[in-house]
């Protein structure tokens, strides 16, 4: 059977509008509710179910908003670091070590890292522009380095981007002995290790 409403608007003097909607009630017979039944997120389901698939809704919306929060926060960690750096460059025209050292600190900051270094790579070694120490302060710059086989200098040097070692000590490079590797454990006490190219 087919209805037909009327949804009549009107105020005062402004002009009226009618509106007409059909709506044709759909026609369930057996068949229909065995198979909506079947189905276990009908809207038939007892309360029970229904709350319980509420209830992991809820919880993958707010473990996705927790997600997407964490990811703002460390885009605004970005952002700020970049703007920090931007009024160094302001601050020091001319002078490109505080600009590096800035960088690096930012860096660190941003890696939860205990020291860091920042290295230009020449064609042929690294030499070094910037570093910082365990306490924080500015490190005395070493020697040029020259990138070890297997090295996370190396895999720069290689085309990677990002290097990003979870345990130096459990690589092939540590156990072969690659001084780059056994400086940065026994010296430096380091376990993990990020290696990123600047462009």
């Amino acid at each position: 059977m087919r209805h037909s409403r009327a949804l009549r608007l009107s105020s005062y003097q402004q002009p009226a509008v009618a509106v007409s909607i059909l709506y044709d009630p759909p026609k369930v017979g057996p068949d229909e509710v065995r198979k909506m039944s079947a189905t276990p997120n009908s809207i038939l389901a007892s309360p029970e179910q229904r709350i319980a698939d509420l209830e992991r809704q809820l919880a993958e919306c707010k473990a996705e908003l927790a997600e997407r929060a964490a990811e703002l926060a460390e885009a605004r960690e970005q952002h700020t670091a970049t703007a920090e750096v931007l009024q160094v460059i302001n601050s020091s025209p001319g002078e490109l070590a505080p600009v590096f050292d800035a960088m690096l600190e930012k860096a660190m900051r941003l890696c939860e890292a205990p020291f860091g270094h920042l290295l230009r790579f020449d064609g042929k070694v690294f030499r070094w522009i910037a570093a910082r120490d365990r306490s924080g302060a500015a490190a005395v710059l070493g020697d040029p380095v020259e990138p070890d086989p297997g090295s996370a200098l190396e895999r720069l040097v290689l085309g990677d981007e990002v290097v990003h070692i979870p345990d130096v000590v459990d690589t092939g490079a540590y156990r072969s002995g690659v001084p780059s590797r056994l400086k940065l454990v026994e010296i430096f006490g380091a376990r993990t290790a990020r290696a990123v190219l600047g462009r």
